[in-house]
């Protein structure tokens, strides 16, 4: 995949599969390649698309005109970001030794989430990148660093493509938002304060599925901190 080998991801997720403390070890070393294979590897829009409002966040148009070569790249580069997605998360579940420091947070949180809006592959690509992949590795970043401190920029980076012109973004920045939350239990107060104004926003999305699943987000926040403290901020 020119400047990314897609075995690079193969290699990686081997280590993590078959010996966690050797591979904490190994990433290390790899870092600052993986984030430069994530950006290398994203794509803005994958067809033209006109979002629409109800079930559907859009209407896609056959991209026939892909050459098989542009599709042989493409299907490397799903897999290279799948292995790196892949192989982070197991950076982050098996960290006990402290290797996710506020410096490499720093390098990786933008990185990771700017995955959000990575239009990479087919839809089916799109959709396991998000639930199998991006949901639980930005949550368990956060659970690694488990400190407010680090929480605020990371929710601050998924509140921001909240605000994406595309609903499917929007939606999967929700689901993050969803699993987090729920994940940090009453510990999400602090990150409360930011949350808010975006989540008020959202409560009118022109969007089904977008309005329906902030509305839960907002009912998980009241159960956490308490109806009256959550309306009193809406």
């Amino acid at each position: 995949v020119g400047l990314c080998d897609h075995s690079f991801g193969f290699q990686i997720a081997f280590v993590s599969d078959e010996n966690h403390g050797n591979f904490i070890l190994v990433f290390g070393s790899a870092l600052d390649h993986a984030i430069a294979c994530l950006e290398y590897c994203k794509v803005e829009k994958r067809t033209s698309r006109s979002e629409i409002k109800g079930d559907s966040f859009f209407e896609e148009e056959s991209n026939s005109s892909e050459s098989g070569e542009d599709i042989s790249e493409n299907d490397g580069k799903v897999k290279l970001v799948k292995y790196i997605l892949s192989s982070l998360r197991q950076c982050f579940l098996h960290d006990n030794e402290g290797f996710i420091t506020k410096e490499r947070f720093d390098k990786l949180h933008v990185s990771i989430v700017e995955q959000l809006d990575n239009m990479l592959g087919t839809e089916e690509d799109y959709e396991y990148r998000i639930s199998q992949l991006l949901v639980p590795t930005i949550t368990q970043l956060a659970l690694c660093v488990g400190k407010d401190v680090l929480w605020k920029p990371l929710n601050h980076q998924v509140l921001l493509k909240t605000r994406s012109e595309s609903a499917q973004v929007r939606y999967s920045s929700l689901r993050v938002l969803q699993e987090l939350y729920t994940r940090l239990g009453e510990e999400v107060l602090v990150l409360v304060p930011e949350t808010v104004p975006f989540i008020s926003e959202l409560m009118e999305d022109s969007n089904n599925k977008v309005e329906e699943l902030v509305r839960n987000i907002v009912k998980l926040m009241e159960q956490q901190l308490g109806e009256d403290a959550v309306s009193s901020l809406l």
